[in-house]
């Protein structure tokens, strides 16, 4: 508890190992969040590129980006990945279903998902994207 609010809670053997580990949350609380990265759809594409290069065949890493390509020239440029709404997303997939059909729609939205959930797993971008994929 710090300033009258429960940061944590953590089981300890011993008092002492309690009392350190309190010690280290407060200096942690105190020194405040850490900054926050910003980065761009674009290059959160690039790093999903980078790091799946060697588990995927070249015809899945040319559908992806030709995806993420289309995905980039509908919002007319390369926004924060961060920023990126919603709304934004069903739009586009709305989009794609009138133009393209559902099954090409079903395709992009999967490998959204899968750059956002690996956006997440490399801390990226926030929590907050399960929600925007979610039904």
């Amino acid at each position: 508890m710090l300033n009258g609010k429960i940061h944590a809670k953590r089981a300890s053997r011993t008092k002492l190992t309690a009392q350190q580990w309190e010690a280290e949350e407060r200096k942690r609380i105190e020194a405040g969040p850490l900054e926050t990265l910003t980065i761009s759809f674009g290059s959160l594409a690039e790093r999903y590129f980078d790091n799946c290069r060697a588990r995927m065949q070249q015809n899945t890493r040319r559908s992806k980006s030709h995806y993420y390509a289309k995905f980039i020239d509908y919002l007319n440029g390369n926004p924060p990945a961060q920023d990126i709404s919603k709304t934004t997303f069903l739009n586009y997939l709305e989009h794609i279903q009138s133009t393209e059909g559902n099954k090409t729609a079903n395709r992009h939205l999967k490998d959204l998902k899968a750059l956002y959930d690996r956006g997440l797993l490399h801390d990226l971008v926030t929590g907050s994207w399960k929600r925007i994929f979610s039904r």
